[in-house]
């Protein structure tokens, strides 16, 4: 709306027009532009400033590795209030996917070092706090693999060492003749960890196999998850297979 001041000079130059048109003078009339309006800076809400303030908290705890403890003051506590105030904030959503990747990464690596019970752990408490995620799922199935591979009587790896001749195996592990002879597949994950681990730790194995092209099966799928390590060891013949950890050569 113009101001009162204007209105009064458009009125003034439309009467001056037709005055002037009916006495057969023309009249240009130059419009002025009016001056750009100024930007005025949008003031942030209370509630804007409080979820900035607890991303930085959040991502703060996070960095420091305080995902879930101490209470009310962690990573995880801070991305979920953001997401109480602004269910749609993708930074939350975005930093709550790192901590169930960082959950995953130390599962696997306590699986890597054959700490089955330390990646149980992890995992459960990651399970506590993201139920439904399919990462952790599939986490989950592949430590059952690892578990049905193994006879139930040694679920739990053998902690006591001891002697292959003159050497003496830090673990062992033993592995089902019913799996081996029906279902070795369900092997590989168990195989897989094995075969991280020593190619960490520059551990040399020994495969006890019932038959040789059963033991050269199972180096090959050592060999294979060993990603060019060289994985050294020996196989041997024996009715109970299991494959044992051994010092570095």
């Amino acid at each position: 709306m113009r101001a009162p001041s204007a209105l009064i000079f458009s009125v003034g130059l439309a009467a001056a027009i037709v005055v002037l048109s009916g006495c057969g003078a023309s009249v240009v009339v130059k419009e002025t532009p009016l001056p750009p309006s100024e930007s005025v800076p949008v003031a942030r809400t209370a509630k804007q400033v409080l979820v900035e303030n607890l991303l930085v908290q959040a991502e703060q705890a996070f960095r420091k590795g305080h995902l879930t403890e101490p209470a009310h003051n962690n990573a995880y506590d801070r991305f979920q209030s953001v997401l109480l105030l602004d269910p749609a904030n993708s930074e939350a959503r975005a930093g709550l996917q790192a901590m169930v990747i960082q959950f995953a990464e130390g599962v696997r690596q306590a699986l890597a070092r054959s700490r089955t019970r330390e990646a149980g752990v992890l995992l459960r408490e990651a399970e506590a706090y993201f139920p439904e995620h399919q990462l952790l799922a599939d986490l989950r199935r592949e430590m059952e693999q690892m578990n049905r591979a193994l006879p139930a009587e040694s679920a739990v790896r053998t902690t006591s060492i001891k002697r292959i001749g003159k050497i003496d195996a830090i673990d062992e592990y033993p592995l089902s003749t019913a799996v081996l002879s029906g279902q070795r597949d369900s092997l590989l994950p168990l195989l897989a960890t094995l075969a991280q681990r020593v190619a960490q730790t520059n551990e040399s194995v020994m495969i006890y196999a019932r038959t040789d092209a059963e033991g050269r099966w199972l180096y090959k799928q050592m060999k294979k998850a060993a990603q060019g390590y060289r994985i050294r060891g020996d196989i041997r013949l024996s009715k109970s297979p299991k494959i044992a950890i051994l010092p570095p050569l």
